[in-house]
């Protein structure tokens, strides 16, 4: 019990850390001192420039095999727990309504690996949870451009091959795994100022967050059983299955462990919404699903990571 807390305590910091700069975004909307054209500005901004180069700046370091092996079991893991997921949905989530399955049953898979695992893992592990995140969110992309797309567009849908080819998460992972594999080094005229745009990724993504917490409502979740169900599943069983499974196959890396863990219990993905949009499925579900997932993960984080932690070290 006394480690289980100490690692609550730890991560629980950590996460209020990052609350913190999400109540300035909400406060940025409520004062008006940014607008919706900001926050997508914003954005584009980190999407295009200030993840990639995070995850550039990241995979800077000397090659080695225990590195190539930490990226193919980071890779493995996540595919794992998006399979997970996967299941859980289809086994728990059923609604007669399609455009409100397709979201459930979304929200459940996809978590906001990008916006809210990266900063996180980068607070509570460095330079090196990064390195494993960093593999995870270019899992997260490419099935979220595969599986996701067929998901919420239905049968019949064509896969939007370019955008998983050109998505700057795809492109900014590629990137940085040939620098890695290939021994290659940026020169510090380069090197500087992509470290220093990576710099942004925490702050920039949370004041985004906080922007879009502020304008969204989350009343109607709290009436709506299925809905419950989803956030249950996403936020706690979903993670809890990766830490059963890392559990069966024994001793693993700390950094690796943790990583993991923290993106599979992440809330859910934002993209929902803009699929949801595109495919004109439940938006008023997406965004409160989003929203309310990314309110309660305060909680569950910290408690599922903590476990992870005590339960794995062992």
């Amino acid at each position: 019990m006394t480690a289980f807390l100490h690692n609550l305590l730890a991560v629980g910091e950590q996460v209020l850390i990052l609350f913190a700069l999400i109540g300035l975004g909400a406060l940025s909307r409520v004062v008006r001192t940014m607008d919706d054209d900001a926050i997508r500005g914003a954005t584009a901004l980190l999407l295009n420039f200030v993840t990639p180069c995070l995850l550039i700046a990241t995979f800077q370091r000397d090659y080695s095999h225990d590195q190539l092996a930490t990226i193919g079991l980071a890779a493995a893991i996540g595919f794992a727990f998006h399979f997970i997921s996967i299941a859980l949905a289809y086994a728990f989530l059923h609604d007669s309504d399609p455009s409100r399955d397709t979201v459930l049953k979304f929200a459940v898979v996809f978590t906001n690996a990008g916006f809210m695992s990266l900063p996180l893992q980068k607070e509570v592990l460095g330079p090196d949870g990064v390195f494993c995140g960093a593999v995870i969110v270019g899992v997260f992309q490419i099935l979220c451009w595969t599986f996701g797309v067929w998901l919420m567009g239905g049968r019949g849908t064509k896969l939007p091959l370019s955008k998983i080819a050109f998505n700057p998460g795809i492109l900014g992972t590629a990137a940085a795994l040939a620098l890695f594999l290939s021994g290659i080094r940026l020169p510090p005229l380069l090197a500087k100022p992509c470290a220093m745009m990576g710099e942004l990724n925490t702050p920039l993504a949370m004041v985004v967050i906080g922007y879009h917490l502020a304008g969204s409502h989350v009343s109607g979740v709290l009436h709506d059983r299925k809905a419950f169900i989803a956030m249950f599943l996403r936020l706690a069983v979903s993670p809890l299955a990766i830490v059963a499974m890392l559990a069966a196959f024994g001793h693993w890396d700390r950094t690796l462990l943790v990583a993991s863990v923290i993106a599979a219990s992440a809330p859910t993905a934002a993209i929902t919404t803009m699929l949801a949009v595109q495919y004109k499925r439940d938006i008023a579900l997406s965004v409160e699903l989003v929203s309310f997932t990314t309110l309660a993960s305060i909680i569950s984080m910290p408690v599922v990571v903590a476990l992870a932690e005590t339960l794995l070290a062992r």
